[in-house]
């Protein structure tokens, strides 16, 4: 597997354990506000980790972009 599908698939398991974490969340928020905070907490934590991928996915699809780029000029497919 390559690392931009392996970052997508990281990226996905994330917003789907935001989800449970976010789910989870509003069942205790009213019977124990200290477990609610803990996986508001949580899903902070999977917030920041989800944009730290994206960065280095965007950096990746940047990098593919300019090799394209690179690749078509070569070829004559841009003036």
């Amino acid at each position: 597997m390559s690392e931009r599908a392996e970052l997508i698939e990281q990226i996905d398991f994330l917003h789907w354990l935001k989800a449970i974490l976010n789910f989870k969340a509003g069942q205790v928020e009213d019977t124990d506000p200290e477990l609610a905070d803990h996986y508001d907490a949580r899903w902070n934590e999977a917030s920041d980790e989800i944009g730290q991928l994206q960065a280095q996915l965007y950096e990746i699809e940047a990098s593919i972009s300019r090799r394209e780029k690179i690749a078509d000029a070569a070829y004559g497919r841009y003036p």
